[in-house]
């Protein structure tokens, strides 16, 4: 009879919430898998109603009992009545470890609940497939075979057989969708505000100098056709462009280094893994998790491609799923556990003279918020620029709570309570990865993404966090864009990624590496133009 729930961590307080909220107390008994104090038994999480976990718990304890034979995992020793997988996409991957585990697990009825189940590629459903056992499909030669390969050709029969299978197997609901002519969700209005700024004299300068240092080196790398080895160079230089554009204070100065040899030594290793975790982009490439060096660990491969202890601990040679070369462990460099120090602009920037114009933006919107006793997210993709704001709220007596990627469950679970109960907290400041997708915050209705998102996705993800069922109130966007600098490109590029995105979708053409690489290099050409 019990029914087993899988989601992301930040999701979970959903469920929770939304079990107390739609069933009566006390008519089925929920458990919460989460935590070092956990249940073992799995004869003792059988006789609940609904047990609740995350794809992490469920990967780290599938990966144990495969590491020892001593361990059971208690989730994949029940038979369960119902598995549901919340936000399914997290196993498009079919070789990472949270879709293995998730395949291993036994269950009568299997769902798959998401709202982005092909994100770039054909082959993402493959793995959501797989998981819900529809057979031959789940077979990946078959698969690929039946639809990944004519997909590519654009044949028409592949594009009616998968049309016909999903039309068998999924029942799709947006907010347009409309039953007898009326729509299924009566929602308020949503609207989307562009409030264009302009950088002060002092970060223009900063700005002007790292933009031409950079696009000389970007144009010399691509013109000796060396520029996808160099690709984290050329991102490191997008960082420090958007991180002026952003706050002047996020910028780390000094010259950009090109090194030429393979990653040989602990220092390039931790210069690589920072860049990629200043531009989110610190995911281990096989399970799909963030790398965050405290809790997991991280190697970075000699062709600078980031994996997590975890998921190399049993393998000495591998292919790299980055750049199909083949890699040795050992000549990998595991990453440097150093503890991050506190950033000396977070004591300074209070009693500065002149206040980032973002900054200054955001508190006149959000007191103007208050007044009208309307509730507001603040979205960014860096925790430093919330340590930033910090000292500013509490100067303008704006109260606020705060989620992001460093919070336990508990932890998060005690802000959300306290952003949608208590009347004086009027902000809530929340990383764009940690809380920008599964949660329900319609106690809001006005939404500010302080810097632009490579990924249109993220950003929509995010809004419907406030715009979704339950919203009573005309939900207000607002995106903040410097002029004249790489944010306006960056939004440029979303536009561009949303028509191909339905391009794609539409003609279902799967992409060949070539392809995929032309596309970023142009990407790239558009963001330094």
């Amino acid at each position: 009879k019990a029914t087993l729930i899988i989601c992301p961590l930040s999701v979970v307080s959903n469920w929770d919430e939304q079990i107390n909220t739609h069933i009566r107390a006390g008519v089925l008994k929920v458990y919460i898998h989460h935590g070092s104090n956990r249940l073992q038994d799995p004869n003792i999480l059988a006789n609940y109603d609904i047990v609740i976990s995350t794809y992490n718990v469920l990967a780290l304890e599938f990966n144990k009992e495969k590491n020892n034979e001593n361990y059971c995992a208690p989730l994949h020793k029940i038979e369960w009545f119902r598995i549901i997988l919340d936000e399914a996409h997290y196993i498009k991957e079919a070789q990472t470890l949270q879709s293995r585990a998730a395949c291993e697990l036994a269950g009568k009825r299997r769902w798959c609940i998401s709202g982005t189940p092909m994100q770039n590629k054909i082959d993402d459903l493959y793995g959501l497939i797989r998981f819900l056992g529809l057979e031959p499909f789940n077979k990946k030669s078959t698969f690929v075979n039946y639809f990944s390969k004519p997909m590519r050709y654009y044949d028409k029969i592949g594009i009616s057989s998968l049309q016909t299978l999903m039309k068998s197997i999924a029942i799709r609901r947006t907010k347009e969708s409309t039953f007898n002519g009326k729509k299924l969700i009566e929602l308020p209005p949503k609207s989307n505000e562009y409030v264009k700024l302009q950088l002060s004299p002092e970060a223009r300068e900063v700005y002007s100098r790292v933009f031409k240092q950079g696009k000389i080196i970007f144009n010399g790398l691509v013109n000796k056709g060396i520029w996808a080895k160099h690709y984290v160079h050329i991102l490191e230089i997008i960082l420090r462009l958007r991180q002026i554009a952003t706050h002047l204070s996020l910028y780390l100065t000094g010259a950009i280094r090109l090194d030429t040899d393979s990653i040989i030594d602990e220092t390039k290793a931790l210069d690589i893994y920072n860049i990629l975790k200043e531009s989110a982009e610190n995911q281990c490439l096989m399970c799909g998790y963030d790398v965050d060096n405290l809790d997991r660990r991280g190697y970075i491969t000699t062709c600078g491609h980031l994996y997590c202890t975890e998921c190399l601990k049993s393998k000495s040679i591998f292919t790299c799923i980055e750049c199909q070369k083949d890699v040795r462990k050992d000549q990998a460099i595991i990453i440097p556990k150093v503890e991050s120090k506190p950033t000396e602009f977070y004591f300074n920037e209070v009693d500065s003279d002149s206040v980032n114009v973002k900054v200054n933006r955001l508190l006149n919107d959000l007191l103007r918020d208050r007044q009208m006793n309307d509730k507001s997210i603040v979205f960014s993709q860096w925790t430093k620029v919330f340590d930033l704001l910090d000292g500013h709220l509490k100067k303008a007596n704006i109260n606020y709570v705060r989620l992001d990627g460093q919070m336990s469950r508990i932890k998060r679970n005690e802000s959300i309570q306290k952003f949608k109960n208590d009347p004086n907290i009027s902000v809530m400041l929340i990383s764009l990865k940690a809380g920008g997708l599964g949660l329900t915050l319609t106690v809001a209705s006005r939404v500010y993404l302080f810097e632009p998102h490579f990924n249109p996705a993220a950003e929509n993800q995010a809004i419907d966090r406030v715009h979704r069922l339950g919203q009573v109130k005309p939900v207000f966007v607002y995106h903040y864009i410097i002029e004249n600098t790489i944010e306006e490109n960056i939004v440029s590029l979303q536009n561009k990624k949303r028509t191909l995105f339905n391009l794609t979708f539409n003609r279902n053409k799967k992409l060949t590496k070539e392809e995929i690489e032309n596309r970023r290099l142009a990407d790239l050409k558009y963001l330094f133009k």
